[in-house]
């Protein structure tokens, strides 16, 4: 009778040490597509983050302010018109 209980002990426990490893294995593919997807992501994200500083760069430069600003009639102010605390 012991020897029963032992192997029923045995069997379950591999049993359990199986499920276990195939729960784990699932988990980990799952994590793994998750990181790849994130890594991916990540780089998109850097490139058009590398795209909006160029863009940022160009729309900041004296030339096109000033050219905007005279498409709208604007122009720099006269010394009377500077106040400097």
């Amino acid at each position: 009778m012991p020897f029963k209980i032992i192997g029923v002990v045995a069997v379950v426990a591999m049993l359990l040490g199986v499920a276990s490893s195939l729960w784990f294995g699932v988990a980990l593919q799952d994590n793994l597509g998750r990181l790849a997807k994130n890594k991916q992501e990540g780089t998109e994200l850097m490139a058009a983050n590398a795209a909006l500083s160029a863009e940022k760069e160009a729309l900041l430069q004296q030339g096109k302010i000033e050219a905007a600003a005279a498409r709208l009639g604007l122009f720099p102010p006269s010394d009377k018109q500077k106040r400097r605390p």
